[in-house]
Parts: C-alpha cells; sequence; structure tokens
C-alpha cells in the first residue's frame, strides 16, 4: 500500500511542472523547459508502470503468491505488446494519414479525424483490461501522431470538443444542483 501511494505521489510532477514552466517560469518553449518536460515525461512513464506492478502484485488477496506473480507478469508483457503495437502497426498508418492530410492534398478529411479519436479510445479500452490505466492507453495513441498539419487540425477539433462538451456538463450540472435534483 506505501508503495502505491508513493508511485501516485510521484506521478504528479508532470502536470505541475508544465504549469510552471509555462505560467510563471517562461521557460516552456526553451531548450531548458524541454529538456525538464522530457525527464518528468520519462518519469511519469515509468511511475505509471510501477503503479500498474503495484496494483498487480497487491491482487485481491485470493490464490496467494503465484497467482500475484502471474498477473504482474500479464501485466509486464501485455503493457509490452502494447507499446510494440503502436509502434510497429499504429505509429505508421498514423504517418499515412498525416500524409494524406498534408498541404499537397488541401485538406483534413473529416473521417481521419473521426477514426483518429477512435483510435484513441479503443487504445484506452485496451490497456484497461491489461490492468494499466486506460490514459495511458490513450496517451500512448497519441504519441504516434506525427506533428504537423494534421496533428494542429487535430488540436483544434480536440479544443472545440473539449470547451463544447465542458459548456454542456457543467451548464446540466448547474441546472441540477440549482433544482435540487436528487443524484
Amino acid at each position: 500500500m506505501i508503495i502505491n501511494f508513493r508511485v501516485r505521489e510521484i506521478s504528479r510532477a508532470f502536470p505541475v511542472l508544465a504549469r510552471i514552466l509555462a505560467e510563471y517560469l517562461k521557460l516552456l518553449t526553451t531548450q531548458v523547459g524541454e529538456t525538464a518536460m522530457a525527464a518528468a515525461a520519462f518519469n511519469d512513464v515509468a511511475a505509471w508502470i510501477l503503479l500498474a506492478l503495484a496494483v498487480a502484485l497487491a491482487g485481491n488477496g485470493n490464490g496467494g503468491e503465484h497467482k500475484r506473480s502471474l498477473i504482474s507478469i500479464w501485466v509486464v508483457v501485455s503493457g509490452v505488446a502494447f507499446v510494440a503495437f503502436m509502434l510497429i502497426v499504429i505509429r505508421p498508418a498514423m504517418k499515412w494519414i498525416a500524409r494524406r492530410c498534408s498541404p499537397e492534398h488541401d485538406m483534413v478529411d473529416e473521417a481521419y479525424i473521426c477514426l483518429t479519436m477512435a483510435g484513441v479510445m479503443v487504445s484506452g479500452l485496451m490497456t484497461d483490461p491489461i490492468a494499466i490505466h486506460s490514459i495511458s492507453g490513450a496517451f500512448g495513441f497519441g504519441l504516434t501522431i506525427p506533428e504537423g498539419e494534421f496533428a494542429e487540425a487535430l488540436m483544434e477539433r480536440m479544443e472545440d470538443f473539449v470547451s463544447a462538451c465542458a459548456g454542456k456538463i457543467i451548464g446540466t450540472f448547474l441546472v441540477a444542483m440549482m433544482l435540487m435534483i436528487p443524484a
């Protein structure tokens, strides 16, 4: 249990560091900021792996030591297989999609954006059964998207989607609170 708390504590470094470097120090786009963010990202990946192992090793108390060791081996092997799948299959597919949406083609097809969003969700769903948090799967898929015009169009669409959904969720919540609707 102590390992679980320590790993969760160190996994909070990345967003905190990003905010400090961006808002307070204005160093996010400098060489020092990029190096610090790369180190923090590596630290977060290691923390998520340790957290997955801690959860697998803790188990549910049934089955003894042998079952816990098999679960931890399952988590490691499945996690490595997921990363290999992302690098060998998904990354080239995303590069192909980015080339199809390049400036020469003069358009970013909505189907590719929807396919990418679906890929993010499916990646999250793939990592959940292997005892790795679903956010890690979505993050892994996001790392396969190459930089360029397609990535910029995707970020623009995501900003629209998030702002629209957040507004609707907050509005619904506020109306429910004002009308004292039970949960």
